[in-house]
């Protein structure tokens, strides 16, 4: 490269302010890490953001999990005041009264989707 090529391309930089830009972002920098920021620190930072970063795909799953219509209900069924009363008061459960609930439709739903829920949990964990 010629040096007149180089001078129109810092020119060019100049007049753009891109170098007074980078230089500005330069000393900031180096004042942050002046007052607060050793080697140590920064490295704890890079740490800590991949950490967060990695977590990025399991929020964004939880977050289309959450945003079903059906499992927005479940949630608010197990939060309910009802359902809140029922944990703070539980009914005892005999055989007896575990085959009766059978009959109850509600319930067969129920067991049911727990019981797939724990199928697949033990596909999850499979092996280990």
């Amino acid at each position: 490269m010629s040096d007149e090529y180089l001078n129109q391309i810092i020119t060019k930089l100049k007049e753009d302010k891109v170098i007074d830009s980078i230089v500005e972002y330069l000393y900031i920098l180096k004042m942050v890490r002046d007052i607060w920021l050793s080697d140590e620190v920064i490295k704890d930072l890079g740490s800590l953001l991949n950490s967060i970063l990695a977590l990025v795909p399991i929020i964004e799953k939880l977050s289309e999990f959450l945003s079903d219509p059906e499992v927005v209900k479940i949630i608010n069924t197990i939060a309910s005041e009802d359902t809140i009363k029922i944990i703070q008061n539980p009914e005892k459960m005999s055989l007896t009264k575990l085959l009766s609930e059978m009959r109850n439709e509600n319930f067969q739903r129920g067991l049911g989707v727990l019981v797939k829920i724990i199928e697949k949990i033990g596909e999850a964990t499979k092996g280990k």
